[in-house]
């Protein structure tokens, strides 16, 4: 598969054919270019930001017979994968942006009458975890604290949150 991006000509003409679109097509057209970037590597990021549009947009308006019912599942495995890789490169405020998405695209999982993964509590901490090392990163603190105390709840509450010995390592180093 060859992959060619495209643009529009200026920004208010994709927003403008963008708003022209029913949010059941947005949807399937976010769904439809995750699957197509699936086979490209270099495009593991735009994949996590196209399969969580579509997800959020699930979320709002239910379910689309041609969407997945995972791909919300799916988001938020691709937008951990971002966050993971967006740290290890030192983008800050990507990693943070991937994490908390994912983080909002769980938190409304267990806000719906959906079934909730006994891995939730595993992901959730391990997303507050890259969330947290990137605060410690920029010099947060609060923000740091805050999502490590969540962390801390998790763990109080008997929820698997299991850190790999390069995030303990990260963790430690920083403080």
């Amino acid at each position: 598969m060859l992959f060619r991006s495209w643009e529009f000509c200026s920004d208010s003409v994709r927003d403008t054919a963008y708003q022209q679109l029913t949010k059941q097509a947005r949807a399937i057209r976010h769904a439809a270019v995750a699957t197509a970037l699936s086979d490209v590597a270099s495009a593991a990021d735009d994949r996590a930001h196209h399969l969580a549009t579509a997800a959020e947009l699930v979320d709002e308006i239910g379910p689309v017979a041609s969407v997945s019912p995972g791909i919300s599942a799916a988001a938020v495995t691709a937008l951990a994968a971002a966050a993971e890789r967006a740290l290890d490169g030192g983008r800050l405020r990507m990693a943070t942006r991937h994490a908390t998405r994912a983080l909002d695209l769980l938190a409304h999982a267990t806000d719906t009458s959906r079934p909730v993964s006994s891995a939730t509590g595993c992901v959730t901490g391990q997303l507050l975890v890259v969330r947290a090392s990137a605060a410690i990163d920029r010099r947060d603190a609060a923000a740091a604290a805050a999502d490590l105390d969540r962390v801390q709840r998790l763990i109080d509450r008997g929820d698997d949150v299991v850190l790999s010995d390069r995030k303990s390592t990260r963790l430690n180093s920083s403080h």
